[in-house]
């Protein structure tokens, strides 16, 4: 069982008690919160008491809340508006005491609006749905008396009616649409005044939203919070007889409803008003004025917190409401940072309970338990937020003896510790224990609705079912709406045969479930249970009345129907359902139990005898692959299924040993891969079949890169030259939605290092969707396109497919490959619009981050020191750490996460950037890269597929920032981020383009060398390198260690110098990213110079072979890499032995190309000899066609640098 960190709940509702044991001191918190909330019923804050209270619900016997919200409704000392908050609570705590009708008239009188006529959901990935404009407009001010139908998210949409039983007048969209995530809708009624007149319109919406009145806009909130009851107040105007009131709702993930009521502007009843959605008014558009602002408790709470002046207590109390009103934005995340900053500024216990139970990182919430500790060290509640630390860490047994002494307190917190000690010993495996600690506390709570609830999980896990139930029936007494509850009695009634009491037990859960699909499934299951299918189908029917898109809903119709033997319905509802949910996997097997389905996808596998047709005697390779055959199937929603065919004919050992593991990779949870065949055919007829297969997780720890993948690993353990081997699988995406909105987009080579004797690529796509492809450039590839039905079927095929030609130093695979690329973007900037909606809400810092970014740009003298400071804090303070999960893996974390956390990948760091640039008022962007080592692409189609990584940039600076590169300077970005497509992305602005190639004179490696050479060959050197440029960060890695850097300069010597020793050395400082390397080192070498006879002879340079390097072989097919351009520089003065003397030098020598130029000049000066030596390389890579002239260039390089300085009479 796992512990919560923390229970904001008891924290928040404790008061010292001095009652008798008999009553639970939950009364008197109650007592005390009324007394509270009337006496500060004028202020803003006010509010906050009687969210407290209906925390306590449930902590409390019925009817006590009640009562006490009973007499706050009834007094007129309080503000009508605050009544109105009360009688809303009351008509909520009517609900949980079963007063179903008197709860009803009581949201009725509230005036709470439940009728609309709504359209949706349309789209809102990437938050820009509330400005988009679409057909479903037309519900805000245009006719439509004859329906409208518009373009939803993945489906066409129509104009729907709102039910009129929504639970405390809350409008469920939620349980109206699908999808309901990532969704916007309009929603329209009518209002009729008898004459002109100004109310007020009260919403509290979840999600942003836009509010027209007869066509005008009048307010907006862009802000994505929660619904609830009044959170802000907007004056309308009305028109005399017709008004059309209109909200454009729109949801990220969180809820999406609303409450919504249209008052007097005193907030009380309107009269000569009537609201309905029987009909909406065509009105003529109003001129849009300047938008209304809310008036709310809300709102005056937020300013306070958000005042230059905010104390403590302000953003204490804000963050209190904001926290248990759903008024938190989660992209801002202001809650947390409010507690955080009231408990750091003032730490009085309520702010440290509060700060410690909202932290999101355990070091924070110790951080608050500490200071508890130290400022409170003998206080009840101080010791139980010790104790919850400890209780959710590794030793949680290190709790209980803090609990045992809080126990000993009296009121709320002894119960909450009891609580705390019972769960903990549920985790040691105690549960007796665990149970008498709840029993006591049932006892002391006068057995309210919660400590039954705890209880119940004990009688649970001791196996006492009929005390179990006797629990469940008291729970379901004290809280009418306890459904889980309910259905354990239902369940054990159904075993008992017990219809009566099943019947009152589904009339309950379906009076207070509302439009939920959930307890209608559930109603239906049981009423099939008992006998009444019609009945069953009719609940199923009717939900399916109000959630249309739900597949579950026809899925479940479709079984039962199919239990009932009439399979033709049940083939309607399973082809309806996988209409709105093609890629379900299931719903196809349940559907293949009635009908045979063929899978067209396998239908274009070769038979094993067309394949064993196509066998070799030999290719000089050590495989040839028979067949390679994709075949992708594509849904609207850009989800889909694969199916793989593959031949392979080993040829030799080596093919053997490469093909005894075929890995299939794949996600876990949102795809499912199914092997569906996998044999050898042996050379003597032989088939084998069995082969075993195992599964491992994906990653790649050594780079600190962590997947939710894993690979299926199909095991062929005796393969032997002559087999052929044939494996057919499937991956079929079964994610209910897909985490890119509708985008489906592919990569995928057709020629490998091997032959292909035959190569498939066939495309199974929905006809109305559009797909563009790029033009591979693959002799004899045929392509070919038909349309069966609303399917388009595209289908690309060539035969016999040389094997690609190797070179050392090629490029990325799409510019040696022939590749085939597809993807749903018509434009990068589609993609670049999409990638923002994406990552948007994760740029928001917090408080802590912007007064870091303030400090390190307080007294910066110009913008680049700025950027410096803050692109060496991000490296500082964030190691390189990919978690790669679900949409993780293309979408950043939250930029204060990653601050939290300490680590992050590319994107995060990226992102990291991005939000403090931004926060220092800084022009950036956030760029996704395809590295150099993948090779240039061509510019179409666009697509998300191409890119692997993500870097930063400053426009006023013209300077890319890679926030990887730990040890790079500002202006050294790494070689795989040069000369290579990036896209960049900001808010309102996405602009492809290729990222520069550093000039030569942006990477000089300067190497200075002294050698006393005595007559053996030996000498004693001395060695000064100066390194610049991209080479530096990997020298400022390497000697970060000051243990270890002998032992890599004597590495780094002997490379020069055989066997050669340091004696003693220099490091510059090489935490210092933004200066050059410095290394200065000398010791002795025992063999600098050869002999030959009485000569000794050595080399001019320390570079040599550049042939062998770059330009091996007489001609190139492939374009050749030559890496960034750079200097080389290097002198060398050896001193003459004694008695010896210079019997031959190297000839000065240029060597000056397009690729660079080359110096060389040697000569004799004061008993030494000095060589000088330059190389410079211009470009970054050569074409074939050049490769010739490269090589020329660098034959007479090689041939300068393999001249000798030759000594005589040395010896």
């Amino acid at each position: 069982m796992r512990l919560a960190l923390f229970c904001l709940c008891t924290a928040a509702v404790f008061v010292p008690l001095s009652h008798a044991e008999a009553e639970s001191p939950y009364r008197s918190s109650v007592r005390t919160l009324a007394r509270q909330a009337k006496a500060e019923a004028k202020k803003p804050e006010g509010i906050i008491p009687l969210l407290l209270l209906r925390q306590l619900d449930s902590r409390v016997p019925r009817g006590v809340l009640r009562r006490e919200l009973e007499t706050l409704a009834g007094d007129r000392s309080i503000p009508p508006l605050r009544r109105d908050l009360i009688t809303w609570l009351l008509a909520r705590e009517l609900i949980h005491e079963g007063e179903l009708e008197r709860s009803r008239q009581l949201v009725d009188a509230l005036g709470l609006i439940r009728d609309f006529r709504f359209i949706g959901p349309l789209d809102n990935e990437g938050k820009a749905g509330l400005d988009a404009v679409t057909e479903a407009e037309l519900l805000i001010a245009g006719d439509v008396s004859e329906g409208l139908r518009a373009q939803g998210k993945e489906r066409p949409v129509e104009l729907r009616r709102t039910p009129k039983s929504g639970i405390l007048g809350y409008v469920d969209l939620d349980a109206l649409m699908r999808p309901n995530v990532s969704v916007c809708a309009i929603l329209a009624t009518g209002i009729e005044s008898d004459r002109e007149q100004e109310a007020q319109l009260f919403l509290g919406a979840g999600g942003a939203y836009r509010v027209f009145l007869n066509g005008a806009e009048i307010t907006r909130e862009d802000a994505y919070r929660g619904p609830f009851f009044d959170r802000d107040h907007y004056p309308l105007a009305l028109r005399k007889v017709a008004n059309r009131l209109a909200i454009k709702l729109c949801a990220d993930r969180g809820s999406m409803g609303l409450y919504a009521r249209v008052r007097a502007q005193n907030g009380g009843k309107l009269n000569g008003v009537k609201i309905s959605a029987d009909s909406l008014p065509l009105v003529e558009p109003e001129e849009t004025s300047a938008l209304s602002e809310s008036r709310s408790d809300f709102r005056a709470l937020l300013a306070a917190a958000t005042s230059d002046r905010a104390k403590p207590i302000d953003l204490y109390r804000y963050a209190r409401y904001a926290h248990m009103s759903a008024g938190d934005d989660p992209a801002e995340a202001l809650v947390q940072q409010y507690a955080k900053r009231a408990a750091n500024e003032e730490p009085t216990l309520d702010h440290l309970e509060f700060a410690a139970a909202l932290a999101t990182q355990r070091g924070q919430a110790m951080h608050f338990v500490a200071k508890a500790r130290e400022l409170y060290p003998n206080h009840a509640r101080a010791m139980l937020l010790e104790a919850r630390l400890a209780a959710s860490g590794v030793h949680p047994a290190s709790a209980l003896p803090i609990l045992d002494r809080i126990q000993e307190a009296k009121g709320t917190v002894a119960i909450s510790a009891r609580a705390l000690s019972a769960e903990v010993y549920d985790r040691l495996g105690l549960v007796e224990k665990a149970l008498a600690l709840r029993r006591e506390n049932a006892e002391r709570m006068e057995r309210a609705p919660s400590s039954l609830r705890a209880l119940l999980t004990s009688l649970g896990y001791t196996d006492r079912e009929a005390e179990a139930e006797k629990v469940q029936a008291e729970l379901v007494a004290a809280k009418f709406d306890e459904i889980s509850a309910r259905k354990g009695l239902i369940a054990r009634a159904l075993f008992r045969g017990e219809r009566e009491r099943v019947e009152e037990g589904i009339r309950a859960i379906s009076a207070i479930s509302g439009a939920r699909t959930s307890e209608a499934l559930y109603i239906a299951a049981v009423l099939e249970a008992l006998g009444e299918e019609e009945a069953a189908l009719q609940t199923l029917e009717a939900a399916r009345g109000l959630a249309p898109d739900e597949p579950a809903i026809y899925r479940a119709e479709g079984k039962l129907l199919q239990r009932l033997d009439r399979d033709e319905e049940a083939k309607e509802r399973y082809r309806a359902a996988l209409a709105l949910r093609p890629q379900d996997a299931g719903l196809r097997e349940l559907l293949g139990q009635i009908e045979q389905i063929e899978r067209p996808d396998e239908a274009y596998a070769q038979t094993a005898e067309a394949l064993l047709e196509r066998r070799v005697e030999a290719s000089g390779y050590p495989t040839t692959i028979l067949q390679d055959l994709t075949v992708q199937t594509v849904y609207e929603n850009g989800l889909g299924s694969t199916f793989h065919q593959l031949a392979v004919q080993i040829h030799n050992e080596e093919g053997a040993r490469s093909f005894r593991a075929y890995p299939i990779v794949y996600t876990p949870g949102s795809q499912r891969v199914e092997l569906r065949t996998a044999r050898v055919f042996r050379k003597n007829g032989q088939i084998l079949e069995a082969l075993r297969t195992y599964s491992q997780q994906m990653g790649e720890p050594w780079y600190r890169l962590y997947y939710d993948t894993r690979q299926l690993t199909v095991v062929f353990p005796e393969l032997e030259p002559g087999d052929t081997v044939e494996i057919r699988y499937r991956v079929d995406d079964i994610a209910p939605r897909n985490m890119f909105d509708d985008y489906f987009g592919r990569m995928s080579f057709l020629k490998a290092q091997v032959p292909i004797a035959e190569l498939e690529h066939v495309f199974i796509l929905p006809e109305k969707r559009t797909f563009i492809f790029n033009q591979p450039e693959l002799t004899g590839l045929e392509r070919s396109e038909e349309v069966r039905g609303d399917e388009r079927i595209i289908r690309y095929r060539a035969r016999d497919i040389p094997a690609l030609r190797a070179e050392a130093r090629m490029p990325g695979g799409t510019e040696i490959l022939p590749y085939l690329h597809v993807s749903t973007y018509a434009s990068w900037e589609a993609v670049g619009r999409f990638y923002w909606g994406l990552i948007k809400d994760q740029l928001y810092a917090d408080e802590a981050l912007r007064a870091t970014v303030r400090e390190l740009v307080e007294d910066a003298p110009d913008l680049e020191t700025k950027v410096r400071r803050i692109h060496a804090w991000v490296l500082d303070h964030t190691r390189y750490v990919g978690l790669e999960f679900g949409i993780h893996g293309y979408k950043p974390y939250r930029v204060v996460d990653i601050v939290k956390r300490g680590f992050g990948d590319c994107k995060d760091k990226a992102a990291l950037l991005y939000a403090m640039f931004r926060e220092a008022g800084i022009d950036a962007d956030i760029v996704l890269i395809r590295t150099r080592r993948n090779g240039a692409i061509e510019d179409a189609p666009a697509s998300l597929a191409v890119f692997d990584h993500a870097i930063a940039y400053v426009r006023e600076l013209d300077l890319y920032l890679d926030g990887t590169a730990e040890h790079s300077g500002l202006r050294e970005l790494p070689s795989e981020d040069q000369g290579t497509l990036v896209l960049h992305v900001a808010e309102n602005r996405v602009e492809q383009r290729v990222t520069p190639v550093d000039p030569p004179e942006r990477n000089v490696t300067a190497r200075m060398t002294e050698l006393d050479l005595a007559k053996d060959g030996s000498a004693a050197y001395r060695v000064v390198e100066r390194i610049k440029g991209i080479d530096a960060a990997s020298l400022r890695s390497q000697y970060q260690a000051e243990g270890t850097r002998k032992e890599r300069l004597e590495r780094r010597a002997q490379s020069h110098f055989t066997g050669a020793s340091v004696a003693s050395f220099e490091v510059s400082d090489v935490f210092d990213r933004n200066a050059p390397v410095e290394l200065r080192y000398e010791g002795e070498a025992p063999q600098v110079a050869s002999a030959a006879g009485e000569e000794l002879r050595m080399r001019p340079s320390s570079i040599s072979n550049l042939g062998r390097i770059f330009a091996p072989s007489p001609r190139r097919e492939h374009p050749l890499d030559l890496g960034i351009p750079s200097i080389y520089e290097e002198r060398i003065r050896v001193r003459i032995p004694e008695d010896a003397r210079v019997v031959g030098l190297p000839e000065s020598a240029r060597a000056k190309s397009e690729f660079g130029e080359f110096r060389l000049d040697a000569r004799e000066a004061e008993g030494a000899v000095e060589i000088e030596l330059f190389l410079r390389f211009d470009r970054d890579r050569v074409e074939p066609s050049d490769y010739p002239a490269f090589r020329a260039w660098i034959e007479a390089i090689d041939q300068s640098v393999q001249q000798q300085i030759t000594f005589g009479g040395a010896r």
